[in-house]
């Protein structure tokens, strides 16, 4: 199994994530990152394995899946133990909600905190940081209910939150 990931890559972190959870070995296939061109020029690989030319790609034999989130739905059915999902429907569409939430809440907004502490500061600065708090706290809210199960020791929902150190307590 391979992994195709960016140094800078949350969705990458992710998916790293839950294959640690489930101890599953796999080879990381670091794309390449500057400061001064970021990730062009694209990875050969990747351009040929995802039409969207970017990171994460997983590549299991013959199967490619790319995009984290249905890169974690993959890994949860080709290797159901450890659980990433709890087993309660409701439960498990809430992680589901959660992920998302941790995906497009914030990682926007915590993207432009690491994108902002690569390159000159702005005034904006200011208004990201307020901008990442206030996602967070978004996020926060959504997780007052628990989408754990006394069976599942990591959910979807964790494996998304901590890179973008969301709160991982739901």
């Amino acid at each position: 199994m391979k992994l195709y990931s960016g140094p800078l890559s949350l969705f990458t972190a992710k998916v790293r994530i839950a294959l640690d959870e489930k101890d599953v070995p796999y080879e990381r296939i670091e794309v390449g990152w500057s400061l001064a061109k970021r990730y062009e020029p694209h990875h050969p690989d990747v351009v040929a394995l995802n039409p969207k030319k970017q990171v994460p790609v997983l590549v299991d034999g013959d199967v490619v899946v790319y995009d984290s989130t249905l890169i974690l739905e993959y890994l949860e059915e080709r290797f159901p133990e450890p659980p990433l999902y709890p087993s309660e429907r409701a439960l498990r569409a809430r992680c589901r909600q959660l992920e998302a939430a941790a995906d497009e809440i914030v990682f926007p907004a915590v993207w432009e905190l690491i994108d902002g502490g690569f390159y000159p500061a702005t005034s904006a600065d200011t208004a990201a940081a307020e901008r990442s708090r206030r996602a967070k706290a978004r996020v926060a809210e959504l997780c007052e209910g628990s989408t754990r199960s006394s069976s599942v020791a990591s959910t979807c929902a964790d494996a998304s939150a901590s890179p973008t150190s969301a709160p991982t307590s739901c």
